[in-house]
């Protein structure tokens, strides 16, 4: 006796069964592809799986932006504005931007930019290297 939503049913659970309610041989299934590792059972992948569609290369200025982050990634840019100049930002939420550069940190790489935002000028941390003079 099984329960199924409350109530107790009896007789055997059917499996194998496709959306229709048909079933469908072991054969005609479609191989599923995997979970990426998490940890825990480190088998192979079953065969018929594509390990491809899990695993896919990270562009190497993504993962530049995300030691730029950390902070664990030291880089010398070149400057080529300074406070007071027009600056377009490169990367980012607000790429391809416009704003005027209101202070810089040496310290931390980053340029305090003003930017129009819903009607109002808004101070930004945008790194050195994200940001474009505008001639």
């Amino acid at each position: 006796v099984r329960l199924v939503r409350g109530d107790p049913r009896r007789g055997r659970r059917r499996r194998g069964r496709g959306p229709t309610g048909a079933h469908v041989p072991h054969q005609l299934r479609r191989p599923v592809a995997e979970v990426p590792d998490r940890g825990g059972d480190h088998r192979p992948p079953r065969e018929g799986t594509q390990r491809s569609r899990l695993h896919f290369p990270v562009p190497q200025e993504e993962i530049d932006s995300v030691l730029r982050r950390l902070g664990n990634q030291d880089l010398n840019v070149a400057v080529d504005f300074q406070v007071g100049d027009t600056v377009q930002i490169l990367n980012g939420p607000f790429k391809n931007s416009e704003g005027t550069v209101e202070s810089m940190n040496e310290e931390k790489k980053e340029a305090t930019v003003l930017l129009i935002l819903f009607g109002r000028e808004t101070p930004t941390d945008i790194a050195y290297q994200d940001l474009k003079k505008v001639e």
